[in-house]
């Protein structure tokens, strides 16, 4: 065993390694108080269940911590399943893919351009990119239809092009899909 630590109250869902050794953990908790760094993206707790992230350098010092939430739920749903995962590239920053019951995320950065600026219905999926340095998000947008998004484990890679994959299950019947896909069409819920 080379590292064992405990660290704030919540639930670690996912981990990642960075080409340098870093480690990124993403979670959720409902713990006003749990261990954030001054400076992160997401400084504040928003109530209900809020995500979170921690960078540990290879040595196992702490980088950053940051909350991950809006105005709802986020990281979360009624069945305790692992709904954030974490990806990174080469860089060392973070992609993040998790459900969310939120309308409102709150962050500092800019966010970019957006594929899906609003939330559609129930629960969606967002996906995030946190600068190296976890102060500021790059990037952010939902992905979302007319129904539920369930995400449990959801599961993001990245390539050598830094192009992102995600995987989900959905109960949306207009989940967007590209023009090339293999389906365009509903099979029913959990899709």
């Amino acid at each position: 065993l080379d590292y064992s630590t405990y660290y704030g109250s919540g639930q670690g869902q996912n981990i990642a390694l960075d080409s340098a050794g870093s480690v990124y953990i993403v979670g959720q908790t409902v713990d006003s108080d749990f261990p954030i760094t001054t400076g992160a993206f997401g400084e504040t707790f928003n109530g209900n269940f809020d995500g979170f992230i921690v960078n540990f350098d290879d040595s196992f010092t702490r980088i950053y911590a940051s909350f991950i939430g809006g105005n709802l739920s986020d990281c979360e749903t009624e069945y305790d399943y692992k709904e954030c995962n974490v990806a990174v590239n080469d860089d060392g920053e973070a992609y993040i893919l998790g459900i969310t019951n939120s309308d409102q995320f709150f962050f500092s950065g800019s966010s970019g351009e957006s594929y899906q600026a609003t939330k559609r219905n129930g629960s969606d999926l967002f996906l995030m990119k946190i600068n190296a340095s976890g102060s500021a998000v790059e990037y952010f947008t939902y992905l979302g239809g007319d129904g539920n998004e369930l995400s449990f484990y959801p599961d993001i890679k990245l390539d050598e092009n830094e192009k992102v994959y995600v995987t989900t299950q959905t109960c949306s019947s207009d989940y967007p899909t590209t023009g090339n896909a293999y389906s365009d069409n509903s099979f029913g819920c959990r899709d």
